[in-house]
């Protein structure tokens, strides 16, 4: 993230934030570009799309990014559920699961505004760990209530009576 809002608060520019958003959206709305993705992408997509969500600057009611920001926070979602639920179901999951054993380094631009308003660092990117850690709590339910619903219906289509 480059400064260009300056004081150090880090930032982007909006029409080049709004365009990768975009590219990055229409990418992961696409399942045969999702399915090659490795283990290891998928990590850094969520890694980069939640730890963003993270971003306090996001839910300010002034700033340079609120106007934008439902729009910002709206994709980001987009991004994350498209890429897990896209992508190969074994993949998928293991990138979850490796992503909540591990603890996210927070990029300090995410935590600027709470050590700004008198919180110290730690108590900064602990809050913003929990917010990680709740979405990928709910990306892993949602992507493995996924994968409960398609056996359910494949096991519907199967006659399961056992008469002799």
């Amino acid at each position: 993230d480059l400064d260009v809002l300056g004081g150090g608060a880090g930032g982007m520019d909006l029409a080049l934030l709004s365009a990768s958003a975009s590219a990055a959206q229409a990418l992961c709305s696409l399942p045969w570009v999702c399915a090659q993705f490795t283990e290891s992408t998928l990590r850094l997509i969520l890694t980069c799309t939640c730890t963003r969500l993270a971003d306090e600057r996001l839910v300010q009611n002034k700033g340079p990014y609120a106007a934008v920001s439902p729009q910002i926070i709206k994709g980001l979602n987009q991004i994350s559920v498209s890429a897990s639920v896209h992508s190969p179901r074994v993949t998928s999951l293991s990138a979850i699961l490796r992503l909540l054993h591990m603890p996210q380094e927070i990029p300090d631009f995410t935590t600027a505004q709470a050590i700004a308003g008198g919180a110290t660092r730690e108590s900064a990117e602990a809050m913003a760990q929990s917010k990680v850690h709740l979405m990928l709590t709910k990306l892993f339910r949602y992507r493995f209530q996924n994968v409960k619903c398609q056996v359910v219906k494949a096991c519907k289509g199967r006659d399961t009576s056992h008469t002799a």
